[in-house]
This record gives C-alpha cells, sequence and structure tokens, in this order.
C-alpha cells in the first residue's frame, strides 16, 4: 500500500494511519492492538470534499474592491484550527490596514491551548494587529471585555492609521461559519443597544455578499461591512487542510462527504486516546471504521 501512495501526487496521498480491523475490549492488550493495527494509509479523494461555490469568488472580488475605504480589517477565525484554512487575501489586507484577529469558539479549546496558541499568533500577526479570544455562543461577563477591547483596540489602530478621520469602516472578514455576523451583531448590541442586523445560520454560507454599512457605535460612529466566508481555491488541493475545515464546520457539510468528516474525527479521538465515544455510543471498545461506529 506504501509503495503504491509513494506514486501518487502529493495532494491525493493518504492523509492518516487507519486500522484494517476493530478492535475490542478495554485491556492494555486490545489498546496496544488499536495502536499497533492502524497500518494502512486512508485515501481521501478530492471529491468528496470539494466545495468552492459561486459566491465565495465573488467575495474576495468584492472585498478587494471595498478595502480601499475601509480604515481596519477583522479577520474571525475558528479557535481550534487557528492557522488552518486563513485565506492569502487576508494577509494582504492585514499588510495593508490594522488588523485584528477574533479566534472565535474560544469555549471549545483548553485554557492553557488557549493562552500558548495567543502568545504565538500575537508574534505572528505582528505590532499593528491585536489578537482576541471570545465564545460568541455566550452572553458572558468576559464576552463583554472582549468587545470592549476589541472596539478600543480597533479604533486606537484605525485612528493611528487615519487620524483625520471622525468616523471609521471596518471590515469583518474569514473562512465560512466562524461567527462573523455573530460578532457583528454582538458589537452592535453591546455598543449601541441596537438589535441585531446581520443573518446568521448554523450552516457555513448564509452570508453570500459584502453587505451594506452597519452601525455597530455611536460615538465614535464605527460602521462595518459584514462579508462572505472565504478559501483560497488552493484549498482544494490541500485534503488535509480541508478535512480540518470540515470537522470544524468551516464547509457545508450537506455538500460534503460527511462520513469522511466522521471517519477523520474518530482517527483524531483514537490517536488521543479518548475513548468517550465508546460509552456514549454503548460499543464494546474502540473501533477504527467509521462504519462500525455509525451502523
Amino acid at each position: 500500500a506504501a509503495t503504491v501512495c509513494n506514486k501518487l501526487p502529493m495532494q491525493q496521498r493518504i492523509i492518516y494511519w487507519r486500522s484494517l480491523r476493530c478492535c475490542h475490549g478495554n485491556s492494555a492488550d486490545a489498546q496496544s492492538s488499536l495502536t499497533r493495527n492502524r497500518h494502512e494509509l486512508r485515501l481521501v479523494s478530492k471529491e468528496s470534499l470539494m466545495w468552492h461555490p459561486g459566491h465565495i469568488h465573488k467575495g474576495r472580488k468584492r472585498i478587494n474592491q471595498k478595502l480601499a475605504a475601509v480604515d481596519a480589517f477583522v479577520e474571525v477565525h475558528d479557535a481550534r484550527i487557528p492557522i488552518t484554512g486563513r485565506a492569502r487575501l487576508f494577509e494582504d489586507s492585514r499588510a495593508a490596514r490594522p488588523h485584528a484577529l477574533v479566534l472565535n469558539k474560544a469555549d471549545l479549546v483548553a485554557p492553557s491551548a488557549r493562552a500558548s496558541w495567543k502568545r504565538f499568533m500575537e508574534e505572528r500577526e505582528g505590532p499593528s494587529s491585536r489578537v482576541f479570544h471570545c465564545s460568541l455562543r455566550t452572553s458572558s461577563a468576559e464576552l463583554g471585555r472582549t468587545l470592549t477591547s476589541l472596539m478600543s483596540g480597533l479604533l486606537q489602530l484605525a485612528s493611528q492609521f487615519r487620524p483625520d478621520k471622525r468616523e471609521f469602516n471596518i471590515m469583518i472578514a474569514g473562512v465560512p461559519n466562524v461567527g462573523k455576523s455573530s460578532l457583528i451583531n454582538a458589537l452592535r448590541t453591546y455598543h449601541s443597544g441596537k438589535k441585531a442586523a446581520a443573518r446568521v445560520g448554523k450552516l457555513a454560507g448564509v452570508t453570500r455578499v459584502v453587505g451594506e454599512r452597519i452601525l455597530v457605535c455611536q460615538d465614535p460612529p464605527v460602521y462595518v461591512l459584514d462579508s462572505p466566508g472565504i478559501l483560497d481555491p488552493e484549498f482544494k488541493d490541500d485534503i488535509g487542510n480541508m478535512l480540518k475545515l470540515g470537522a470544524c464546520g468551516c464547509m457545508d457539510l450537506n455538500q460534503i462527504d460527511s462520513q469522511v468528516i466522521a471517519d477523520y474525527l474518530l482517527h483524531l479521538l483514537n490517536v488521543r486516546g479518548e475513548r468517550s465515544y465508546v460509552k456514549l455510543y454503548d460499543l464494546e471498545g474502540p473501533v477504527t471504521d467509521v462504519r462500525d461506529l455509525l451502523a
């Protein structure tokens, strides 16, 4: 299998190790067998993860067109994959405008990991950027402090960038389904007391166009622009990244092979020694084939 695999193009090679047979029981021998038998590399076709709808291409063009009128740029990303999937367009925007990186869904990341990732990302993003962790699904006091710090940091950066301005325009962008519209609504509600203005949904692809300006703060006037989720077209050739994006819901799960994503997640659970699914699904022991889990 390995010989055949080495002849394939890199993007089509096996992405992760997978055992040929199931391992039942919780004994030390069984656990050792589970690890020892993960020898076959599983091929994942690009077609099973293909999702790059037309509105993403149009959104990229519209974002570029709107950047001239933007005073600061906020990139929203998933805290579980802080680097994976970030588009080159955002790197270019970061170089041209003051920038903040908001890592949402931080409640799904261990606190110790959040702290180390924040330090790493602050160093990586550079002095003209700010990095924030938040959980937009909650309404905690911690979220309020984050929204206050975010607005304060953006105003400081934007004022340095354009000191003559008295109102500011901020672009909100990022990969699909990471909470861009939710961030706009949270900022608007928290800073101006107004009701939500941006449409949100559970699946990727709800926002399909760069929207009109939305007022989120009145003193000073701060307007934001919502935008559709952006993926680089080249990411369709990197199956490893696509698996991570799919597992975090950054792709429309109705349009890709969700069983492939489930199999990848099962692999991660086994590799990390997380066996809680055995009790949850009333199994005899850990399994290595998602079909046994879904049966």
